[in-house]
């Protein structure tokens, strides 16, 4: 667990929701999960960041990416496409706090990795078929947060 969260309630003023969407693979019993993705909300450019990457098997040493988008649509139809249409996908929503006196730089899809916790969990669910539907709910509750921004 990284020095930047904290379980201190008195501390907690600047949480930011993470969506973390992954894609399971049944057949690897090594790497149950083949793909996984954090989703934010930028409120300095009133963009979604995506970061992500493909676990590692014994054929590929998978590199993380990082992408923005403008609309839900371009969010869901990037996720749809990485992800399939199938029914193998877990999502679960983070409560990162303190995270406002980061740079963007900064929120790497290593940080997030390196920063996966239960106990800053808020909800999730597993077996889930992603619909543009649903997934307008989600990445809603992501864009409406007021952020306060420190410089």
């Amino acid at each position: 667990m990284g020095d930047l969260l904290y379980n201190d309630s008195k501390l907690q003023m600047d949480s930011r929701l993470i969506l973390c969407v992954e894609e399971h693979d049944s057949e690897n019993i090594n790497s149950p999960v083949d793909t996984r993705l954090f989703i934010g909300w930028d409120c300095l450019t009133n963009e979604f960041y995506v970061k992500g990457r493909r676990q590692d098997t014994q054929f590929s040493d998978y590199v993380p990416f990082s992408f923005r988008f403008r609309s839900v649509v371009d969010v869901y139809d990037f996720v749809e496409f990485v992800m399939g249409k199938n029914d193998t996908t877990s999502i679960i929503m983070y409560n990162y706090n303190n995270m406002s006196s980061l740079y963007d730089e900064e929120l790497t899809y290593e940080f997030f990795q390196d920063n996966l916790d239960k106990n800053y969990e808020i909800g999730g669910y597993d077996s889930v078929k992603l619909t543009l539907k649903s997934f307008k709910k989600l990445l809603g509750l992501l864009s409406r947060q007021i952020q306060v921004v420190q410089k």
